[in-house]
Parts: C-alpha cells; structure tokens; sequence
C-alpha cells in the first residue's frame, strides 16, 4: 500500500497535458499514482470537452486514481454526468478509482438523485479525497 505527503503531490497545468484554450480552466495536481484536477464550468453546466482528453492523458501516464475538485462548478449538466461516469468505470476496469470533492449543495442532491453517490466517493474537501486514495 502506497502512502502520499503533500510533498509528493506535484503541480502542473493542464497546458502539460494537452493544449487548452484558458489554462485557468482546469489545473490539475498529479502524482505517479494521484491526480487531481480543479475543474470549472462554462456557463451552461457543462464541465470543458478537454476533460475527458485530460482523463485518457492521464490514463496513458499511469494515473490510476483521479480526484475532481468540482468546487467551481455550480451544475452539471447530464453529458458533463456521462463523462464523469464512464471516466470512473474506465479507472475502475484498471484497479483504480474517480473521487469527487468539495460539492456544493446542488451537487451532492444531483449525486443522489442520479444514484451516483452509490459509485463514486465523494468527500468534502481535497485532504480527505488525498488521504483516502492514497491509503489505497
């Protein structure tokens, strides 16, 4: 079993994972087995098609565990839903695992109504989610 400190959590933009029109879009914190990607929404809920480009990137890096920090997102809308899920049974198939963070009130009632708080771990802040993948 793996352990990770924030020390060995590092940073980059998505700018080192694929081209991105707004690199304030999303940024992500990757590590050889955790990344965790700060995503934000358009405003029509949708979460930027450069997501799922970004999950398959970090798919071939070898990131078998992926946090998305949503707290910059309001909404999502049912596509943003489909990403998100079919991202999590992807890692799942290869042994790893799609955790959410820091949803806000809108969210979480969305995660249950779609079930999906059945699949997903979801957790109220960045250490947390840290803390419970990297014990895994």
């Amino acid at each position: 079993m793996s352990s990770f400190t924030k020390s060995q959590v590092h940073y980059y933009t998505m700018k080192d994972l694929l081209p991105v029109e707004d690199e304030e879009t999303i940024t992500n914190t990757f590590s050889e087995h955790i990344a965790v990607l700060d995503i934000a929404e358009d405003s029509m809920g949708m979460i930027p098609p450069d997501l799922q480009r970004a999950l398959r990137e970090l798919g071939k890096r070898g990131c078998l565990n992926i946090i998305l920090d949503l707290q910059k997102v309001d909404y999502l809308a049912s596509s943003s839903l489909g990403i998100i899920g079919s991202a999590a049974d992807q890692l799942q198939a290869r042994g790893g695992i799609l955790a959410l963070c820091k949803l806000n009130n809108v969210l979480t009632r969305l995660m249950k109504v779609t079930k999906l708080e059945t699949v997903l771990p979801i957790y109220p802040n960045r250490d947390q989610a840290l803390t419970a993948l990297s014990s895994r």
